[in-house]
Formats: structure tokens, C-alpha cells, sequence
């Protein structure tokens, strides 16, 4: 959870991308490895997010769908309802 934390805080305050992307990814791996979907699922939305800001719409793409999928096996439509929206804009032709 504090690699998550950490990540969120840098990303706040435009920190150092490659330190944001290990925490992200190290978070997931925590959260895989303890056995929580739900912040599994949380953390690789939070990463995608991340990952469409910086250009890597097809690495977002990925976690953003994983999320997803954590969501309905979960019955989480909020937290799938609050995705939606973003990556419908991100994924949208400019």
C-alpha cells in the first residue's frame, strides 16, 4: 500500500517517472502477492492512468482491460462505472 501512496504523492507533485511507474507496478505486485483484487485492481487503474498521460496508450490499454476484468469478478460496477469514462476519452481518435 505505501508503494501506491508513495506513487500517488509523485504523481501529485510531477515527480520522477521512473520512480512513479516502480511503485505502481510494485504496489500491484504487493497486492497480487498478499491476495487483494480489489487493490490490485485499484492500483493497475491508478497505473494506467498514469501510463495514458505519458503517452503509452497500449501498456494502459492492458491494465486498464485487467482492471476491468477485477471489477466484474469483483461486482464492483461503481468502481468499473468510474474507469469508463476514461478510458472512453483516452482511447477516443483525436
Amino acid at each position: 500500500f505505501l508503494t501506491v501512496l508513495r506513487a500517488e504523492v509523485a504523481i501529485a507533485s510531477q515527480g520522477d517517472p521512473a520512480a512513479i511507474e516502480a511503485d505502481l507496478r510494485a504496489g500491484i505486485a504487493a497486492f497480487e502477492s498478499y491476495g487483494s483484487p480489489p487493490n490490485r485492481a485499484r492500483a493497475e487503474a491508478d497505473l494506467g492512468r498514469w501510463l495514458l498521460h505519458q503517452g503509452r496508450t497500449d501498456e494502459a490499454e492492458h491494465l486498464f482491460d485487467a482492471a476491468t476484468v477485477a471489477y466484474a469478478a469483483l461486482g464492483a460496477p461503481r468502481w468499473a462505472a468510474e474507469l469508463a469514462p476514461v478510458t472512453a476519452d483516452d482511447r477516443a481518435p483525436t
